[in-house]
């Protein structure tokens, strides 16, 4: 295991090596004791006022919204960020790159190592067990169509994935996602679901950027994909929280011309009633 130096925090400590430099000359014998009173009077003082107060969980403000997902989660942050800011509501948001964001699944991927793998389902369970305490309104984003089909798109399509079940049985998509949705509704949440964006699987910024360097043209095909392929693609991925009457579906396609994931920062306005104050006393 490397070691690497906490460099703030010695920063502090020659901050106050510099302020605060120790005398030579130790204190009197009879100095001592009161010295140590006062060194453990200012530890309990700041034990009780400052590190305390910190630690109660009850002076955490109450969240109102839940985001869930991998890299898609990852690429609207910037848009929850900014929304849950403007509405002065907090919000939680739990992500881990490559994990989909349902409970009791395991997953086998190609494009991952099994640590990878087991790591997303421990995740997954860890946030099962403190489900209650989660906020009531809970967005999962995922790339959807990737789970339904098992194959990757385009660019990656060499890519497999394989969910399982507890038993380490094959699970297909339809029943990896209905029983999540039900431990949800049987916890009292409203679930809503960020619909899968179009993907531009052959579009790499790399060759993009040495064309245009270079006055050359960049083919079309690599920057536009058919809606109606697209829509196909994703239909399998939504059909299953459809079928189980998810609450809302989130829907942002017509609102995004790039593949900038800043452009998180458009959609922000979709996530406004799941951090509205007014409607928290409804849903």
């Amino acid at each position: 295991m490397n070691y690497r130096p906490d460099i703030d925090g010695l920063r502090a400590v020659a901050v106050l090596a510099f302020h605060f430099q120790v005398p030579e000359d130790e204190p009197p014998l009879g100095l001592r004791p009161a010295l140590a009173v006062v060194s453990f009077l200012l530890a309990f003082l700041s034990w009780r006022w400052v590190e305390q107060p910190l630690r109660n969980s009850a002076r955490v403000p109450t969240r109102w919204l839940m985001g869930g997902g991998g890299s898609r989660g990852r690429a609207t942050k910037e848009g929850l960020e900014l929304v849950a800011a403007e509405a002065g509501v907090p919000a939680l948001l739990i992500r881990r790159a490559g994990c989909l964001p349902l409970f009791g699944v395991s997953k086998q991927e190609t494009a991952a190592t099994r640590a990878r793998d087991a790591a997303c389902r421990a995740a997954d369970d860890r946030i099962l067990q403190v489900l209650p305490q989660l906020p009531k309104r809970i967005l999962l984003f995922a790339r959807w169509s990737y789970y339904a089909g098992g194959t990757g798109n385009s660019g990656d399509q060499m890519n497999r994935i394989t969910l399982m079940d507890d038993a380490g049985s094959a699970a297909p998509y339809e029943a990896a996602v209905a029983r999540p949705l039900e431990q949800f509704t049987a916890a009292g949440k409203n679930v809503h679901i960020m619909r899968q964006l179009s993907e531009i699987q052959d579009y790499a910024s790399a060759p993009v950027a040495r064309r245009l360097a270079k006055g050359g043209d960049v083919a079309l095909p690599m920057i536009e994909v058919s809606c109606v392929r697209a829509e196909a693609r994703s239909a399998a991925g939504h059909a299953p929280f459809a079928a189980a009457g998810v609450l809302g579906m989130i829907a942002a396609w017509s609102r995004l011309c790039s593949t900038d994931s800043h452009g998180a920062l458009m959609l922000r306005d979709l996530f406004a009633p799941l951090l509205s104050r007014a409607a928290g006393a409804s849903s």
